[in-house]
């Protein structure tokens, strides 16, 4: 294959991907795939649509940032509990962003720099199985909802965020669930 064509042909597997809704999962994958939006494919060159370059998480600062729980609470790699770093970053308001992948592994950061940290750099830019934000106060998660302009997952993508925070030990009896340009939508299902 020309070397010239393949992110042509990567960004036409994007487009196609996104007017479908989302992806089969991939091998190995439990969850249902969604591809970033066509137009930031690039952005770690600054070759996306906004002309901004975002950072691109390697392996090891994507390891730091697993999210684990811990006795019903968000916590680090370090088994620290997650709380808002406000002062270090007051443009995200104490709020994390996080992106799950198709295997379940979620990855979180209270940092949003708009232009330079972004859901995609999280993942490195490779299709999640949801991409929101989440307020956590001490380890305790407040809401959760679906918000990523760079994803758009659909309702369904986060039930299954829901459905995995529950797997993983959280109760998600006192959760705010919001569904990201669907305030009427019905909340997710109920732990079985």
């Amino acid at each position: 294959m020309n070397p010239a064509r393949t992110p042509l042909i990567l960004v036409l597997a994007t487009i196609a991907l996104a007017a479908c809704g989302g992806a089969p999962k991939a091998p190995g994958a439990r969850f249902e795939l969604f591809p970033m939006h066509p137009q930031y494919v690039g952005e770690e060159r600054g070759e996306g649509a906004t002309g901004d370059t975002v950072a691109y998480w390697d392996d090891a600062t994507r390891a730091a940032h697993v999210l684990r729980v811990k006795d019903g609470k968000l916590v680090d790699a370090a088994g620290r509990p997650l709380d808002p770093d406000i002062e270090g970053h007051p443009e995200r308001g104490g709020f994390a962003m996080y992106a799950m992948t198709g295997d379940g592994t979620i990855y979180w950061s209270f940092d949003h720099r708009p232009g330079h940290v972004h859901h995609s750099t999280l993942v490195a830019g490779a299709p999640v199985a949801c991409a929101g934000d989440m307020t956590v106060i001490n380890g305790e998660l407040i809401d959760v909802n679906n918000s990523s302009g760079h994803y758009r997952p659909p309702p369904r993508a986060l039930d299954e965020m829901v459905r995995r925070l529950r797997e993983m030990g959280v109760d998600m009896s006192g959760v705010e669930v919001k569904y990201w340009g669907q305030p009427d939508r019905a909340p997710p299902p109920p732990a079985p």
